[in-house]
């Protein structure tokens, strides 16, 4: 086998190498820290889906921002991060307690 080969042979295994690490990173990654501690509320994309998430079918339905349980309006979470494309997930952020403060 001539050097050029084996030089072609290496490139090529390093680079199976090499995407099956970083395979196994994005499959084992926690995407949850994207979300900010946000609380899922309700969803546009179908009443089954909702449920499955724990959360609700947004009673506003699509195109309106939803009021939360926090007397906020609701933020976006969507994966996509666009909540105006009819498959909208909304959450809130829940309130901060302040019990440290009032020891």
């Amino acid at each position: 086998m001539n050097e050029d080969t084996m030089g072609r042979r290496n490139r090529i295994a390093a680079a199976v190498v090499v995407f099956a690490l970083i395979a196994g990173f994005v499959i084992t990654f926690d995407w949850s820290v994207f979300d900010d501690d946000a609380i899922y509320y309700c969803s546009n994309d179908g009443e089954d889906y909702a449920e499955a998430m724990g959360g609700i079918s947004c009673p506003e339905g699509p195109g309106v921002v939803p009021m939360c349980p926090n007397d906020e309006p609701c933020v976006c979470i969507d994966v996509d991060d666009s909540c105006d494309d009819g498959d909208d997930d909304w959450g809130y952020y829940p309130k901060e307690d302040n019990q440290e403060e009032s020891k």
